[in-house]
């Protein structure tokens, strides 16, 4: 052995799901799905064993201990060895607890046993990859799934056969493992895919090893290092087809347009290929469905009302400060703001007021307010707002928490956008200085 030292460690990952429960803990359990390495066993329940390998280089044989349904579950490592250094956790366990929290779920993961002294950092890093990014993007990425009355290798050589189905600006391979083709509209969109797995009749994956989105504001390579992942299942005499496109998650720019795009593409096109056998006809129509929803999005942020912040707080402290809406905002505010479904309003001196729902929420990314009821007796329409939505995206940039705010529907059009416009503003500067404290 390298280090022979050996320290305790307890280390904790808590992260919020916009899914229920019962969802969250059947993802967890499904550990051939987002666990980072191999992995061999049946079911996971109560007593059952199962292993974790990496190549010749690590394994871990490990029990269930503690199997709560959509509360809790536990596994102990019961036998472990690292070859490089011969490290070994036994005695380990991996602690997964669920909260409900409105129709929210909140996950705290544990990690308690051991670790090398000089591998306390490593470890930290490879719990928040875990939890934070490989779990996070099992659960929250798009997925899309079909039900055909084809056999599964019939849905495999349709999927394979790409230009019938998603587009014809396209480029190379897409039949075995490591080919690769690239997915082209000039100006719009480019995107290289690589195929990293392969099992006929059952499964595909696509890697994204380069990519271009020209439309977005800030990261125009969103894609890189996503995968297209199609799973293919019999169900009596049909096939279901699950599609999951990882890591395309809501807190990306990209997320509203290509999660209408997927839904399209895989629910209608790819739908109709594999049933009918020839591409669908609205696909002809493909350029032109872009060129709108494109054209849609930019007329949209040419208007809205959009003021984009930076504080000296982490994305999750920033988030909980804005739902403090009394004291940013109005002091008589009514409600609550921190959750998904939860409902408020904002009166401003009777008989005026605005209702608002949070109509999406994602912890420390993103989180909208929808009106659903509005009375402004100073406007020729009283109903202005309704309908409109508030939207705070956050994102980390080094040690400081940037906010895009952007009220939709709050364009210069409408009677009350100039003075809504200042009033934003000031309670913007209010809510800067608020987080910055």
């Amino acid at each position: 052995m390298k280090n022979k030292d050996y320290k305790k460690a307890n280390y904790s990952v808590a992260i919020e799901f916009a899914e229920s429960p019962n969802d969250v803990f059947n993802h967890v359990i499904n550990l051939s799905k987002w666990w980072p390495e191999e992995f061999e066993g049946e079911s996971i329940k109560l007593n059952t064993e199962f292993i974790f390998k990496t190549g010749d280089g690590h394994y871990s044989k490990n029990k269930v201990v503690e199997f709560v349904p959509n509360k809790k579950i536990v596994w102990l490592t019961i036998e472990s060895i690292r070859k490089t250094d011969n490290f070994d956790r036994t005695g380990t366990k991996m602690i997964f607890e669920l909260t409900p929290n409105g129709s929210n779920t909140l996950l705290k993961f544990t990690y308690d046993g051991v670790v090398l002294e000089d591998e306390s950092d490593r470890l930290v890093e490879i719990c928040d990859f875990v939890i934070k990014e490989k779990l996070y993007n099992l659960i929250e990425s798009f997925t899309a799934t079909i039900e055909v009355a084809k056999t599964p290798q019939d849905v495999f050589n349709c999927i394979n056969d790409v230009t019938k189905w998603w587009s014809k600006d396209f480029e190379g391979n897409s039949t075995k493992l490591n080919d690769e083709f690239i997915i082209n509209h000039p100006k719009q969109h480019y995107s290289k895919q690589k195929l990293v797995e392969v099992i006929p009749g059952k499964k595909v994956v696509w890697l994204v090893t380069e990519s271009k989105l020209d439309w977005l504001k800030n990261n125009t390579e969103e894609w890189t290092n996503t995968k297209m992942i199609f799973e293919i299942s019999a169900s009596g005499d049909k096939t279901v087809l699950d599609f999951t496109h990882e890591g395309l998650t809501p807190e990306k720019e990209c997320y509203a347009m290509c999660e209408k795009g997927w839904s399209i593409i895989i629910k209608d096109w790819l739908f109709h290929f594999i049933t009918v056998g020839t591409p669908s006809k609205e696909m002809a129509k493909a350029a032109e469905v872009r060129n709108q929803l494109l054209e849609n999005k930019t007329k949209m942020e040419k208007k809205d009302f959009h003021r984009a912040i930076t504080v000296n707080a982490s994305t999750e402290e920033a988030m909980k400060k804005i739902s403090q809406i009394n004291l940013w905002w109005r002091k008589d505010f009514l409600g609550n703001a921190e959750k998904l479904n939860d409902k408020f309003t904002v009166p401003f001196g009777e008989p005026s007021f605005v209702d608002f729902i949070i109509s999406e929420f994602v912890p420390g990314k993103k989180v909208v307010w929808k009106v659903t009821d509005c009375y402004l007796p100073w406007f020729q329409d009283k109903k202005e707002w309704n309908n409109t939505e508030v939207v705070f995206q956050l994102s980390e940039e080094n040690d400081t928490t940037k906010i895009d705010f952007t009220h939709i529907g709050l364009v210069p059009e409408v009677e009350c956008y100039e003075v809504c416009e200042k009033g934003w503003n000031g309670h913007i500067d209010t809510l800067v200085k608020f987080i910055n404290e």
